[in-house]
C-alpha cells in the first residue's frame, strides 16, 4: 500500500514573555518538562491533563521511530494496523475501527498544530522532533472536532541560531538500512532555516511461496510482507522581526510503499486453508510462509 501526505504549518507568536526552560534545586536537579497541552506553555506538573510527554532526546535514547514506539511506552494508548498506512489508535479504550485509509478517526495526531484527520496520514516516521505529547481523555474543547479518545500532539524542532549539521546511520537484520540528517542555522538577518530528512529501509520478514508452483500460477510473483520502505522530509522557516514577534512555517512531505499483512489460515474446512493444503500438506508449519498473490 502506497501513502503519502503533506503537512504545512505556519504560527505567528505575540508575547511579552519569552519562554525559557528552567531547573528546580541544585545538583541531581530533575528538569522542568515544559508542554503545550492546554495551547500554552506550561510546566508538566501544572497541567490538569493525562498527559505523557516524551523529548526527542528520550525518543533517541531509547530508539522509537514511529508512533507505535509511543504506544508500547504510554500507558493507556494502544496501536493496531489495518494494512500499513492504517493504523488504529486506541486511548482508554476509545478509538475507531475504520478500515479506510481516508476515515476520521477518535484519536487524533496532530503535527505542529495541524489536524492530521485521516488515517493514511498519521504513521510516517517521527525525527527531528523537539517533544510528543499524547493526552488521554477527551480533548475536543481545545483540539476540535473527532478528538473524543485523546490525542497525539507532535512538535517540531525550530531553526536554531546557530549552524547545525547531523547525520546518522543504522543497519540491521533483514538489511535494515537507516538515515537520519539535518541542517539547521542562520540564512539571513533573523530568519533562520532547517531540512531535516529521514529513510528507512527493511525487507520483510514474511514470504510467499507461490512461485514455487509456476504450473498453477504461471504469471504471478511473490511479493515479500511486512517490509519497511519509507522516506520523509521536513522544511522549517523561523523569522523573528521583533522582540515579541515569532513566525513559524514549516512543510512536511512523507512517503511510504509497503506490503501488508496477510491471513494464514490454521484449520480446515475454509477454501484458503483447503486451497493451500492441495499444494502443500504442512502448509502452516511456518508463520513466515503464505501462498499470497503479487
Amino acid at each position: 500500500m502506497k501513502s503519502k501526505h503533506l503537512v504545512i504549518a505556519i504560527v505567528a507568536v505575540w508575547s511579552a514573555f519569552g519562554m525559557a526552560n528552567s531547573a528546580f534545586g541544585a545538583q541531581g536537579a530533575i528538569e522542568e518538562i515544559i508542554v503545550t497541552a492546554e495551547r500554552r506553555a506550561e510546566s508538566l506538573q501544572s497541567v490538569p491533563v493525562a498527559i505523557t510527554a516524551f523529548t526527542g532526546e528520550e525518543m533517541d535514547a531509547q530508539g522509537i521511530v514511529d508512533i507505535k514506539g509511543i504506544t508500547e511506552r504510554t500507558p493507556g494508548f494502544t496501536m493496531g494496523v489495518f494494512n500499513p498506512g492504517q493504523p488504529q489508535f486506541y486511548i482508554r479504550g476509545i478509538g475507531s475501527n475504520e478500515d479506510g485509509a481516508g476515515g476520521d478517526q477518535s484519536v487524533i495526531v496532530f503535527v505542529d498544530e495541524v489536524y492530521i484527520g485521516r488515517s493514511a496520514g498519521s504513521d510516517f516516521d517521527l525525527f527531528d522532533l523537539e517533544r510528543v505529547e499524547v493526552l488521554r481523555g477527551p480533548q475536543g474543547t481545545l483540539f476540535g472536532k473527532n478528538v473524543i479518545g485523546g490525542a497525539v500532539s507532535l512538535i517540531t524542532k525550530k531553526p536554531t541560531e546557530e549552524t547545525v549539521m547531523k547525520f546518522e546511520g543504522t543497519v540491521g537484520n533483514l538489511d535494515e538500512v537507516t538515515v537520519r540528517g539535518l541542517v539547521s542555522g542562520e540564512i539571513g538577518d533573523n530568519v533562520y532555516g532547517k531540512l531535516s530528512f529521514s529513510s528507512r529501509r527493511r525487507d520483510g520478514y514474511i514470504d510467499s511461496r507461490i512461485d514455487e508452483y509456476p504450473a498453477f500460477f504461471p504469471d504471478t510473483s511473490a511479493p515479500e510482507q511486512h517490509d519497511i520502505n519509507t522516506d520523509s522530509i521536513r522544511a522549517a522557516l523561523r523569522m523573528t522581526p521583533s522582540d515579541r514577534l515569532e513566525i513559524n512555517l514549516t512543510a512536511n512531505w512523507s512517503n511510504m510503499d509497503r506490503a501488508g499483512p496477510s491471513y494464514l489460515a490454521i484449520g480446515p474446512g475454509g477454501i484458503p486453508f483447503g486451497a493451500s493444503a492441495s499444494l502443500d500438506p504442512n502448509y502452516g508449519d511456518d508463520i513466515h510462509d503464505n501462498f499470497l498473490e503479487d
